[in-house]
């Protein structure tokens, strides 16, 4: 059984971004445990699917003002020394995060407006993932523009096999 120890906090949001602040954002819970959610698929998006040995999940931290949400990277005790190399080079890797939601062909799915309000662009994970495979899609002619977007959206597709876009690589 695995045996998860090992943590990076990876935060909650891309670390340029404005995101959900407990206290001020209107419906924080809800809008910071989506926010953390979508941010999970957007690590996926730009570093892949976590190999054997490490899982990315959204973990709750209690605070005076209350609890919030944010990434963490755990890292399994027990895996063979070849796990643990590609576990560690996974995880170094992700530790940087991402900056901008656009960096990881995400639109950003919260709009934050003034006095705490919010409007939600994406109200769901699937609703982000299908409008960032929307955004990485390939051209017509089978190009990607640019040619990160080709990453991204294999990402994305190898981890939503599910959600079906236009254009959209076949999983």
């Amino acid at each position: 059984m695995p045996r998860f120890s090992h943590f990076a906090d990876l935060d909650g949001a891309p670390s340029g971004e404005r995101c959900a602040q407990v206290g001020r954002t209107s419906n924080f819970a809800a809008i910071n445990r989506l926010e953390a959610n979508i941010y999970v698929a957007a690590l996926i998006a730009t570093y892949g699917a976590p190999p054997a040995g490490v899982r990315v999940r959204v973990v709750s931290n209690h605070h005076d003002f209350g609890t919030y949400r944010t990434v963490a990277l755990e890292l399994d005790d027990s895996l063979t020394e070849e796990e643990a190399t590609a576990a560690l080079d996974y995880a170094q890797e992700a530790e940087n995060g991402v900056e901008r939601w656009l960096h990881a062909g995400f639109t950003p799915p919260i709009e934050y407006g003034p006095n705490g309000t919010t409007r939600l662009i994406a109200s769901t994970v699937e609703d982000a993932v299908r409008g960032a495979l929307q955004t990485t899609r390939p051209t017509p002619k089978g190009a990607f523009f640019p040619a990160s977007s080709e990453t991204l959206h294999t990402n994305l597709r190898a981890a939503w096999p599910e959600i079906d876009v236009p254009g959209a690589i076949a999983a």
